[in-house]
C-alpha cells in the first residue's frame, strides 16, 4: 500500500503552458461622416482587455481603410489596408500614483487616455479613390468545372476598421467595419457675400454649378424648353446621389471679449473637433440670416448637399469669410416730446427710443432767436423726463432731446425728436 501511494504521488511532469498573453480589446463605436474629400472617424478607445481584465493593455489604436466595391475578407484586412491615423493611448498610473500626479512625460501628455471617445480625420487623396483587388478565396475542388458567376460591380466604398496595439506591439481583435460611399461631391457654392445690419448678419451665395446647376435643380416647364435650349443632361459616370442641391452653412465665433474666461473643455489628445452646420437641416434657399454680436468676429463658410440620410454627400467648403460687425447704426429718435411749465422751471416730457441699446438721453437747449442747440446734461439720463431750472424768466427756449446706445467708448447718437419752444416765468 506504501508503495502504491507512492507511486500515484510521483506522476510525471506535464507539458510547460504557453505564457499567458493579454490583449487589448476591440475599439467601439467606430464612426465615418464624410465631408467633401475629408472624412472623419470617431471611435471610443478600449479601456480593458479581450478577458474584461482592466487596466487594458493598450498602448495605440491604428486606424485602417481600403478603397473597392466589397469590403476585404477580415482575415486579410490588415494585410491589405492601409493605416490612415494612429492614436497614442496613455497607459495606467504608475502603483500608488494619485490622481493627477502621473508624470506629464511627452508619451502621456500627447496621448489619449483608456476610454476616450476620439475624432480622427483622413484626407481623401487620388489614391483613396482608386479601388483595390479583393483576393477571391479558391474554389472548393469539383469534377465538374462551374463557370464563375458574373459579378454586378457596386459603388466604390472606402471601408475603415480600428485596431488597438499592446504595448509590445501585438494587435487585438478589429472594430466593426464601417464604410463611406465614394460618390462624386457637388460644386462648391460661388459669389458667397457677408453683410450686415443693426439686426442681423445675412449671408448669400449663388447656386452650386452656376446657372447650370440652378437649372438641373430646378427646371423649367416642359412648354418653355425647346431641342435647341436647354442644359445637357449630366454625364452617366458622374456618379453624384440624386438632387436636388440643398446647402449647410458653418460658423466659427470668436471668444466673446466682454465674458469671463470659461473652463476650457479641451478635446482630447489626438481628437480633432467635428465642423457642425448651423442649420438643422441642409436648406433650398441661397441666404441664411444669422443674429448679430458687435464687435466679435464671426466667419462663415457654406457646402452644398446632395442625397439624403446617410447617403447625401457634401461639397468642400466655399473660401472662408470673417466679418467683425460694428455698431454704426444710430437709434430711432425720441417722440413725443412735451413740456410743462413752472415758476422758475421748465419740465420735459417724451416717449422712449424703440431701440433695445438706448443707453440715455441727452437734453438739448437753445434760445428761440437762436438755432444752435446745446446739450443740457453732462451725462445722458435714463429716464423719459428732465426738468430744467436753469432758465430765466421771460426768455423763450427752445428744446429738442436725443438718444444714445451704449456703444463704447463713443456712443451713438440719434436725429433729434421734435423741437418745443416754451417761454420761462
Amino acid at each position: 500500500m506504501v508503495a502504491l501511494a507512492a507511486n500515484v504521488g510521483c506522476g510525471k511532469k506535464g507539458p510547460p503552458l504557453a505564457p499567458f498573453v493579454l490583449l487589448p480589446a476591440a475599439p467601439v463605436r467606430l464612426a465615418a461622416q464624410r465631408a467633401g474629400n475629408e472624412v472623419y472617424l470617431t471611435l471610443t478607445l478600449p479601456a480593458q482587455n479581450v478577458d474584461a481584465s482592466k487596466p487594458g493593455d493598450v498602448r495605440r489604436v491604428d486606424v485602417y481603410a481600403f478603397t473597392a466595391t466589397t469590403p476585404p475578407p477580415s482575415a486579410r484586412a490588415l494585410e491589405l489596408a492601409t493605416v490612415v491615423a494612429t492614436v497614442p493611448v496613455a497607459g495606467p498610473p504608475a502603483e500608488g500614483a494619485l490622481a493627477g500626479q502621473q508624470p506629464r512625460t511627452p508619451e502621456v501628455k500627447d496621448a489619449a487616455a483608456p476610454g476616450a471617445t476620439i475624432t480622427v480625420r483622413e484626407l481623401l487623396d487620388a489614391d483613396a479613390f482608386v479601388a483595390k483587388s479583393v483576393p477571391v478565396p479558391p474554389a472548393p475542388p469539383s469534377r465538374t468545372p462551374i463557370p464563375p458567376r458574373p459579378q454586378t460591380p457596386g459603388a466604390l466604398r472606402r471601408f475603415y476598421i480600428a485596431v488597438a496595439f499592446s504595448d509590445r506591439g501585438r494587435p487585438g481583435p478589429q472594430s466593426a467595419p464601417v464604410e463611406v460611399v465614394l460618390t462624386a461631391v457637388p460644386d462648391a457654392p460661388g459669389g458667397f457675400e457677408l453683410a450686415y445690419t443693426a439686426d442681423e448678419v445675412l449671408v448669400s451665395w449663388e447656386p452650386a454649378g452656376g446657372l447650370l446647376g440652378f437649372l438641373l435643380d430646378n427646371p423649367l416647364p416642359l412648354d418653355a424648353l425647346s431641342d435647341e435650349a436647354g442644359p445637357a443632361p449630366p454625364s452617366a459616370d458622374v456618379a453624384l446621389p440624386p438632387g436636388p442641391t440643398r446647402y449647410n452653412v458653418y460658423r466659427d465665433l470668436a471668444p466673446d471679449p466682454l465674458a469671463l474666461p470659461a473652463a476650457a473643455t479641451a478635446l482630447p489628445p489626438g481628437t480633432v473637433a467635428v465642423p457642425r452646420p448651423l442649420t438643422p437641416e441642409p436648406i433650398a434657399e441661397l441666404a441664411f440670416t444669422d443674429f448679430i454680436e458687435f464687435d466679435r468676429e464671426r466667419c462663415y463658410t457654406i457646402r452644398a448637399v446632395r442625397g439624403a440620410g446617410p447617403s447625401a454627400v457634401e461639397s468642400v467648403p466655399t473660401d472662408r469669410r470673417c466679418v467683425t460687425p460694428v455698431d454704426v447704426f444710430a437709434p430711432e429718435p425720441p417722440a413725443g416730446l412735451s413740456t410743462v411749465v413752472r415758476e422758475g422751471a421748465i419740465s420735459l416730457i417724451w416717449e422712449s427710443s424703440p431701440d433695445a441699446d438706448v443707453w440715455g438721453y441727452v437734453v438739448l437747449r437753445g434760445t428761440a432767436a437762436d438755432a444752435t442747440l446745446l446739450p443740457l446734461n453732462a451725462a445722458p439720463v435714463l429716464e423719459t423726463q428732465f426738468t430744467d431750472t436753469s432758465v430765466t424768466a421771460g426768455t423763450r427756449y427752445v428744446y429738442a432731446v436725443l438718444a444714445v446706445d451704449s456703444r463704447l467708448p463713443v456712443p451713438n447718437e440719434s436725429a433729434e425728436s421734435n423741437r418745443v419752444e416754451e417761454t420761462a416765468r
